[in-house]
């Protein structure tokens, strides 16, 4: 019978015996897992390893024979072979590997010039079919999202002003990664942006927002701005290093008053 046993974290788990492991080291030649499941239950009637089970025990004890070359790939397509995915041509660069037909193009094109998997390659006129090597650009992942979430994608049969969008997004990006990193951006929206242009949009909104109101609630949102803004500032003078800032501040404002 077959011992049961607890596992660490999935519950209850079956234990293979050594004859079980030893039998399918035995018969490793075999090919087909429907088959070895049929002779394993003949020759073990009490277990009901699934042929799952089974596949994967052979593959953890190694229980693979050795086959003729290229048996397990004997449907391979050869060398530079192209298929279709997802639209977009694929060309086999190596024998578990294939990439798209425009970063082939590009690479053979840029002898030397470096990349990596956080590069992605777009055609500029929009037809993914030219793959004349002066119509594919490599960019980042993150403007091909910018194109497609705010600019609807790129224009199709406008390679020239494509080219001056990605441009363009690229040095914001730019921008934006510097300023990031001396701590001058923040989240807002759907992703990154300047504090600077954060305050702005804010100070737009409220101005917006107070040209609609009534002398009423106009009058009445003054006066939960002043509440609100009184705690904040006693909260914050519990700081003494603020505490000391708003000082030297106030005696720095009295002096430019007296001063006029």
């Amino acid at each position: 019978m077959i011992e049961v046993v607890r596992g660490p974290r999935y519950g209850f788990k079956r234990k293979w015996t050594e004859e079980q492991e030893q039998w399918l080291i035995d018969h490793k030649d075999l090919q087909g897992k429907k088959l070895v499941w049929q002779l394993f239950h003949e020759a073990f009637p009490d277990s009901d390893f699934s042929i799952c089970a089974i596949s994967s025990k052979r593959t953890e004890l190694g229980a693979y024979g050795v086959h003729p070359e290229n048996w397990q790939n004997r449907n391979a397509k050869p060398l530079w072979s192209e298929n279709t995915k997802k639209g977009y041509v694929r060309i086999k660069v190596a024998r578990y590997e294939w990439w798209s037909k425009q970063k082939w193009v590009w690479v053979a094109t840029h002898p030397g010039e470096e990349f990596s998997i956080r590069n992605q390659f777009m055609f500029l006129d929009g037809n993914n079919r030219n793959f004349d090597w002066r119509n594919i650009r490599k960019v980042d992942k993150r403007v091909i999202g910018i194109v497609n979430r705010t600019y609807g994608g790129l224009k199709k049969g406008c390679p020239e002003e494509n080219d001056i969008l990605i441009t363009k997004i690229e040095l914001q990006l730019a921008i934006l990664d510097r300023a990031e990193s001396v701590g001058l951006t923040c989240n807002y929206g759907s992703g990154r942006t300047l504090i600077a242009r954060r305050n702005e949009l804010a100070r737009l909104s409220r101005k917006r927002k107070l040209a609609n109101m009534t002398p009423e609630e106009l009058e009445e949102y003054k006066k939960e701005f002043r509440r609100k803004q009184r705690e904040y500032i006693h909260k914050k003078m519990q700081d003494p290093a603020f505490a000391t800032h708003m000082r030297e501040y106030k005696k720095q404002w009295l002096k430019k008053k007296e001063g006029k």
